[in-house]
């Protein structure tokens, strides 16, 4: 378990399925041109494509929007508990900031010797 054998096993997996969906559009495209959809053309399925595609992200979207927004009113309504996350975040950021300070205190003596 290497991390060049995860990324030639990642990419040899990702190469099959882009491989798979390439040929699957070429065929759809060639059926499409040969007139095995309709008479109309190319364009009308570029449109319904289109709108497919408009219609599967806004889903996707309003999925996260649907499950997001209630977690945090959710959260918001419970002051103990988000307290005690501000309390936490509160310490590790003053940790970062005496660190800081010191590193900074170490830097100014280094300059001035």
């Amino acid at each position: 378990f290497t991390v060049m054998g995860k990324l030639r096993a990642s990419l040899r997996r990702n190469t099959a399925w882009c491989a798979g969906y390439l040929a699957c559009g070429l065929l759809l495209l060639v059926w499409l041109l040969l007139g095995g959809g309709s008479s109309a053309g190319l364009g009308p399925w570029c449109i319904a494509a289109s709108n497919a595609w408009g219609l599967l992200v806004s889903t996707v979207l309003m999925g996260y929007g649907l499950v997001a927004v209630p977690r945090h009113l959710w959260r918001q309504a419970h002051p103990g508990q988000q307290l005690n996350s501000l309390y936490c975040y509160a310490v590790t950021m003053d940790e970062a900031r005496l660190s800081t300070q010191f590193e900074l205190q170490d830097v100014i003596c280094e300059a001035r010797a």
